[in-house]
């Protein structure tokens, strides 16, 4: 990255990035829903005890790399509250809703897909 241009007269965003892996949750909700957005709550690391809600509003459209592997960029839209503690690049921790899920998958998706990548392969 290079250039990055802020305007903090206008409106605010996040740009939370999705893993790879995700990706196949969040596409098939998007598509679920149609033209509704997906609801997101999500948690400042500047004021951690305290949610926030918003709506999914853009997709990116390629993956990209960085640090933490493959990533996808998405923007959600603050719900008509103001942010307290705004900084350009801080760290944000958000819940896309994607539906519902079973119980077992919930709890052990992570190691099964763990156990799938790193030692059935």
């Amino acid at each position: 990255l290079l250039l990055e241009v802020m305007q903090p007269s206008e409106g605010w965003r996040l740009e939370p990035e999705v893993d790879e892996k995700r990706l196949g949750h969040l596409t098939r909700a998007v598509a679920a829903n149609g033209e509704e957005p997906l609801d997101v709550e999500y948690v400042l690391a500047t004021e951690p005890e305290r949610s926030h809600h918003g709506t999914l509003s853009v997709l990116a459209e390629r993956v990209q790399t960085s640090e933490e592997g493959s990533v996808l960029e998405v923007h959600v839209d603050l719900q008509g509250e103001e942010l307290p503690v705004t900084r350009y690049g801080a760290e944000v921790r958000a819940r896309i809703d994607c539906g519902e899920k079973s119980l077992g998958y919930v709890l052990f998706g992570d190691v099964v897909e763990f156990v799938r990548r790193h030692l059935w392969w």
